[in-house]
């Protein structure tokens, strides 16, 4: 964003109000709803019901996407292919950290254990029926569109806008984001709000990413990708598991 630039301050709120009230509303409800995670606050009853209530609060999703990204998806992109293979091998490398050292580490401080883990929930199951394995597949597919409107709310629309003010404004809004970052993955852990420093870490972590990756919204939506791929791929493999050689 450009000094001389105008501040709109309606897109500005607009991208901190409108996420958070789609998790925390009815709609955080059917979602949770339909991926296994609680009770639905809305009192619908069917899956049908459920699903065709979200529609509506999808398409709002996208086009506030298209919204808050002011073109950059485009732009960045063009940019980003240019030099694909090392920007995939920075992403994969970002990625690992997230998993191999900083999901870990704030685990452990924190003591968190994900007791909504499949696994955990399913093992020992010897026939899984639909309503059983439907929460994983769609809890997998959520999470690789999730860093499209992710990266895009917090780590552009919130904070970009202040990227040319004094750098402590910078600073404190980047905070300020990233603990959103956190608090809109409140289902993610089951309702433990200790347990949400880990999120406010890989939401600080990917603020880097996209610092040290050019400002490039691609750059943070792979390595995100990478992330929330792996974790999708283990809850599909761990089905299949379970599926197979359940007891």
């Amino acid at each position: 964003m450009a000094k001389s630039e105008k501040f709109n301050w309606v897109k500005w709120v607009s991208a901190i109000v409108i996420f958070p009230l789609m998790v925390f509303g009815p709609i955080g409800g059917w979602m949770l709803k339909l991926m296994g995670n609680g009770q639905s606050t809305t009192g619908l009853a069917t899956w049908s019901a459920s699903i065709a209530a979200l529609v509506p609060a999808t398409i709002l999703l996208l086009v506030s996407i298209f919204y808050w990204s002011d073109g950059i998806l485009r732009r960045d992109w063009q940019i980003w292919r240019q030099h694909w293979v090392k920007n995939v091998m920075w992403a994969l490398l970002a990625g690992i950290i997230m998993m191999g050292v900083l999901v870990p580490l704030t685990k452990a401080l924190t003591g968190f254990l994900d007791t909504g883990d499949f696994a955990i929930k399913y093992s020992g199951a010897s026939a899984l029926s639909f309503s059983d394995v439907a929460p994983t597949f769609l809890s997998a597919i959520v999470g690789l569109f999730a860093p499209f409107y992710e990266e895009i709310v917090f780590h552009h629309a919130i904070t970009e806008p202040f990227r040319n003010k004094a750098k402590w404004v910078y600073v404190l809004i980047s905070i300020f984001a990233n603990i959103m970052f956190g608090v809109v993955h409140i289902n993610n852990v089951n309702g433990h709000w200790s347990s949400l420093i880990m999120y406010i870490v890989m939401g600080i972590w990917l603020q880097l990413v996209y610092i040290w990756g050019g400002r490039n919204i691609w750059q943070n939506i792979m390595t995100h990708m990478v992330y929330n791929g792996s974790i999708s791929l283990l809850m599909i493999f761990s089905v299949i598991i379970t599926m197979f050689f359940g007891k």
